[in-house]
C-alpha cells in the first residue's frame, strides 16, 4: 500500500523540481537574444557602400547597359528625344549603342558609336550609311563613364533593404541628387535647380552597381513622375568597338 507523504514535504519536492526546470529555461531566455545579437551581420553604412560602388565601377573595363524611360525621354543631340538606349561601354572613352529616339516628327532607330573625340551616327533611313558628327564626342551624348562621379554626389542615402536582383542578393539604397549632379551623365538633358530621387541596387557580394532608377524631372518641361531606369550587366566581358566601315 503506497505511503502518503506529508503535504509540506510534497510541496518541498515540487518546489525543488520547479527550480531545476524553470531556472535553466529562464537562463536560456536571457542568453538566446544575446546570441542573436552576436550573430547578426554588420550594419551597412550607405555612404560607405556608395563609395565602394563608385570605386569598384572605376575598376571595371567594360559593361553592358540598358536605359529606359517610363514615359517621355531625355534630350540629346540636335533636339532628339532619347527614349531607350542599349549598348556597351569600354574604357577609356568608347561606346556603341542602339538608340530609340523621337526626332523629325517620327520614332527612329539609330546606331551610335563614340571613340575618344570621334562620334558617328547611322542614317535613320539606311543603317548601312554613317555620318561623322563634327565637334561631337561620345561624352556629349551619353557619358556612362561618369557614373562613379554621380554615385559620389548622392545625398541623404539610406538603406531600404536587401533584395534579390536577377537571382543575386543586392542592397537597395535610396537618396537624392540635384539635376546639376547629372550634367556629366546626360549633358543635354538637364537643367539646374531641380532635385530627383535615386534608387540604387548594389551587389551584396561584390559592390557592383546593378540598377539605378531616377524619379523626378530633370527639366522644367518634364513631369515630376518622370522615371528613368539604367541597368548594368556583363562587367569586364570582352567588347570590341571600332569605327564604322
Amino acid at each position: 500500500m503506497p505511503v502518503q507523504q506529508p503535504i509540506g514535504r510534497a510541496h518541498g519536492v515540487l518546489a525543488r523540481w520547479l527550480a531545476l526546470v524553470v531556472a535553466p529555461l529562464a537562463l536560456l531566455m536571457v542568453l538566446v537574444p544575446g546570441c542573436r545579437r552576436d550573430q547578426a551581420g554588420p550594419t551597412v553604412d550607405p555612404a560607405d557602400l556608395l563609395r565602394a560602388a563608385a570605386d569598384r565601377l572605376e575598376q571595371v573595363k567594360s559593361f553592358h547597359f540598358v536605359l529606359t524611360h517610363e514615359s517621355g525621354g531625355t534630350l540629346i543631340l540636335q533636339g532628339m528625344l532619347l527614349t531607350r538606349a542599349e549598348g556597351d561601354v569600354a574604357r577609356p572613352d568608347q561606346i556603341k549603342a542602339q538608340l530609340s529616339v523621337q526626332g523629325m516628327g517620327a520614332a527612329l532607330q539609330l546606331q551610335f558609336i563614340g571613340i575618344g573625340n570621334d562620334a558617328w551616327l547611322s542614317n535613320p533611313f539606311n543603317p548601312a550609311l554613317w555620318q561623322r558628327l563634327p565637334d561631337v564626342t561620345a561624352d556629349d551624348v551619353l557619358d556612362l563613364e561618369a557614373l562613379p562621379q554621380v554615385l559620389r554626389q548622392v545625398r541623404d542615402a539610406r538603406l531600404v533593404g536587401e533584395e534579390p536582383l536577377d537571382g543575386a542578393p543586392s542592397y537597395h539604397l535610396q537618396g537624392t541628387l540635384g539635376s546639376a549632379d547629372l550634367v556629366a551623365l546626360v549633358p543635354s538633358g538637364t537643367e539646374p535647380g531641380l532635385e530627383v530621387t535615386v534608387d540604387l541596387w548594389i551587389d551584396k557580394d561584390d559592390p557592383l552597381l546593378r540598377r539605378v532608377v531616377v524619379t523626378g524631372a530633370l527639366t522644367a518641361t518634364e513631369p515630376a513622375t518622370m522615371t528613368r531606369t539604367l541597368e548594368l550587366s556583363s562587367f569586364d566581358e570582352p567588347v570590341t568597338i571600332a569605327p564604322p566601315q
